[in-house]
């Protein structure tokens, strides 16, 4: 996906988000395992997170960071993962850890590829705070889904 302006590229990582959400609440809904619907259920709030994060983002940002223009590119669906994997009722907490984990490090990548091509200060700072964000997502959600897997 190409972006016009920093803008753009903050409500497209929202819109993922928002269909990563969907998603689990859909594994979750064909779910027959309790422990997977609780992570599910918890990863579903993540991503609501993951989405206000990048809105407060947008907020707090100036007018002439969000206007900025840049030739950003993606050059890898961050979603990818998602299509790969076969929903089905019995799926365990590590098959779901090991596709968020995947999904979550694919969107890094891509923003840090990002980074490196910032036109200005306040879009690299921009950006560096939404992959640091994302990170301690994806380090938050290791380290819950092990306290699961603990009780």
């Amino acid at each position: 996906m190409r972006f016009k302006q920093v803008n753009d590229l903050l409500n497209y990582l929202v819109t993922v988000h928002q269909t990563i959400r969907d998603y689990y609440v859909k594994m979750e809904e064909e779910s027959c395992q309790e422990r997977s619907k609780l992570l599910l259920q918890f990863m579903q709030q993540c991503e609501d997170e993951a989405c206000n994060n990048i809105r407060a983002f947008q907020d707090d940002a100036s007018k002439a960071v969000l206007d900025t223009w840049s030739d950003a590119v993606f050059d890898a669906d961050p979603l990818a993962p998602l299509a790969n994997l076969e929903i089905h009722p019995y799926l365990g907490s590590d098959e779901i850890v090991s596709l968020a984990t995947d999904v979550a490090q694919a969107l890094i990548d891509q923003l840090e590829r990002l980074v490196e091509e910032a036109p200005t200060d306040g879009t690299h700072e921009t950006l560096e705070n939404i992959i640091t964000s994302e990170k301690n997502r994806l380090h938050k959600l290791v380290h819950s889904t092990h306290r699961l897997d603990d009780m």
